[in-house]
């Protein structure tokens, strides 16, 4: 569920867009501080997402998540709202910082929490859009993955890895 913000201009006379935001969010059938745990807990995070993760969880603090000898990220930590918020500048790659936040709000009709995701903003270049369509396609499986992990407990890492060496 990604949203994007075009660069076309729709009519004459209107400006081209100059930066590109992903949106996505997905439901999970957990409570928010289960959702949160999920993200920033080391013990948690470790059974499902990454292979190393340290959060020193304040403002100004960092949350470094490792998945593999090749591949890790370090991010600065905006703000931390335990339960419902997560905001953190990272690097979307190489030159281009981004800052991502993560919303976390409870819903009595689904019985699940509503896990948000806004990041930006993406350059509009061949670069940063590059970039926009890696992390699209990389938060799309992430979301989907916590799903996995916080509703069935199964840890999707073997097959998307196993993917990946395929592509």
């Amino acid at each position: 569920m990604s949203e994007f913000e075009t660069g076309a201009a729709a009519t004459a006379g209107e400006e081209y867009k100059t930066e590109a935001w992903l949106d996505a969010s997905c439901f999970v059938k957990a409570k928010p501080e289960a959702v949160i745990a999920a993200l920033v807990d080391p013990v948690v995070v470790n059974k499902w997402f990454t292979i190393d993760c340290r959060a020193d969880l304040r403002a100004g603090g960092e949350l470094y998540w490792k998945w593999s000898d090749t591949q890790e990220e370090t991010s600065l930590i905006k703000a931390y709202e335990p339960g419902k918020r997560l905001v953190c500048e990272w690097n979307a790659c190489e030159g281009i910082r981004t800052t991502f936040e993560m919303t976390l709000e409870w819903n009595d009709e689904k019985q699940a929490t509503r896990v948000g995701l806004h990041e930006g903003p993406f350059p509009c270049t061949e670069k940063g859009l590059t970039a926009y369509n890696d992390l699209s396609n990389g938060w799309g499986h992430e979301l989907l993955a916590l799903r996995m992990w916080l509703e069935h407990g199964i840890d999707t890492r073997h097959a998307w890895n196993k993917a990946q060496k395929t592509q």
